[in-house]
């Protein structure tokens, strides 16, 4: 009898062995699936359901206010599909969304957890047709390292994440800019390496050579005074411990929502620490009007760049900020990207930021086909055109007379060439200029004398 009874407890123990292995296994398997036309299907094993549904976190970062249930599948298995043909929001680039079994709130078991709106919840993935820079390539990688400091201005043990370009251990000799990033409200330091994908973002433009290598170091921005925290703990710290240049032109901070009103605020108010500022669907807590009447912003940043959805649904922040950069006469680049407040916008933001950063203003032999340069008779814009008539101006003028110009978008794309005299040149690239819905160039002139080059902000 005990025999029988040990014999039915091994086969029993057996039993849920075999099923906690088969469970585990597939909870730990991703069963997302996403086919060419964008269609979503959300796939989760869940056993004891008897209700399953998806629900959104509000606004276009979280799938609004949807609201689904799942289909049961049997053996455990739910599943709902999101078509973007019924919910247009349901677009290419990353969403959040809360898991609700039996009425409450988890997270997916078979996806990965992402924090967003205060607490870990799931994340879902639609592959841009349009857009690889973000994925993963077979290019040299860089490396994500978590870093524990003690805290002055919080007084305690805090973590950020650092990431280092590709060769950072082996290049001994060689010292890299910085660039402090934020996050968004209720999100944290692990946000733009998991939501935003900034490590592979930057491995691919480093390898094409369209960014610099640099340093960028993420920190929670939801618990202290972030001026203080980066200008008394993590500046000393990538200092003290990591290759850095130590000036302000090698040092940028950039964030995105609330993120990019704190670094708004950091850099305009430092703009002797910080030559690049960085403001994705954001605004500033600070008023440009007041800063420009102490601070020449346009002579002390290198570089204000400002960027945002179409269709963001806070975009009164944005427009009310360029507005107030435009009244106090304050240069900088604006790009318009479709989409509304959400991680691909803001992908595209690092994107396009990131390629402008650490690059001086006047360029010597840009795109390795520029020969005789010469540093006399010096290459003028002026007055700056995104609010002015755009004038050329060298030492000797003469030289502008029957001299060949070339316009290119910052990033190389050539968009006109001209042959003539200098007033033809300036109407026609004053009118390019006014329709382009780019914002930075590159303007080189072709002389008898030589080769000059004037980076344009629009």
């Amino acid at each position: 009898m005990k025999k029988q009874k040990l014999n039915k407890l091994i086969i029993l123990s057996f039993y849920f062995i075999i099923n906690f292995m088969v469970l585990s296994k597939a909870q730990n398997t991703f069963l997302t699936e996403v086919d060419s036309n964008g269609r979503a299907t959300i796939k989760a094993i869940v056993p004891n359901a008897s209700s399953v549904k998806i629900i959104g976190l509000g606004g276009s970062y979280g799938l609004y206010n949807l609201n689904l249930d799942f289909t049961n599948k049997g053996n455990n298995l739910w599943e709902v599909t999101l078509d973007p043909a019924i919910y247009s929001y349901v677009t290419p680039g990353f969403h959040y969304y809360n898991f609700q079994v039996n009425g409450v709130n988890t997270v997916n078991p078979n996806e990965k957890t992402y924090f967003g709106a205060s607490f870990w919840t799931s994340g879902l993935e639609i592959p841009d047709p349009k857009n690889d820079f973000y994925n993963i390539k077979d290019v040299p990688h860089g490396t994500i390292r978590m870093q524990l400091y003690n805290s002055t201005v919080t007084n305690n043990v805090r973590r950020c994440f650092i990431y280092l370009p590709p060769g950072y251990d082996t290049k001994s000799d060689e010292k890299y800019p910085v660039l402090f990033l934020q996050h968004g409200m209720n999100e944290n330091e692990f946000s733009w390496h998991m939501q935003g994908k900034i490590n592979f973002i930057l491995d691919n433009l480093i390898a094409e050579g369209k960014a610099l290598p640099m340093i960028v170091v993420m920190d929670n921005g939801m618990s202290g005074d972030y001026s203080s925290l980066v200008l008394k703990d993590l500046l000393p710290l990538v200092q003290n411990n990591y290759k850095i240049i130590k000036d302000k032109k090698s040092r940028a901070v950039a964030g995105l929502s609330m993120g990019s009103g704190q670094a708004a605020d950091l850099g305009m108010t430092n703009s002797d620490k910080f030559g690049y500022i960085g403001v994705f669907s954001g605004s500033s807590n600070v008023s440009p009007t007041t800063i420009a009447k102490t601070v020449n912003l346009n002579d002390s940043l290198v570089l204000l760049w400002v960027g945002w959805g179409k269709d963001d649904e806070l975009i009164g922040w944005e427009t009310t900020f360029e507005s107030q950069l435009n009244k106090a006469r304050i240069n900088h680049v604006k790009e318009i990207f479709d989409g509304g407040h959400q991680w691909q916008v803001w992908r595209k933001c690092l994107y396009e930021f990131a390629q402008l950063l650490f690059k001086p203003y006047t360029y010597e032999n840009p795109f390795n086909s520029l020969n005789n340069i010469n540093p006399a008779n010096k290459l003028i814009v002026y007055p700056n055109p995104f609010n002015g008539e755009f004038h050329l101006k060298m030492d000797n003028d003469n030289l502008l007379e029957n001299a060949r110009y070339e316009l290119h978008r910052i990033t190389g794309e050539k968009i006109l060439t001209l042959n003539g005299e200098r007033k033809f040149a300036e109407n026609t690239i004053s009118e390019t200029l006014a329709i382009s819905s780019f914002n930075v160039f590159l303007l080189t002139v072709y002389t008898k004398d030589g080769v000059y080059n004037a980076k344009i902000i629009k």
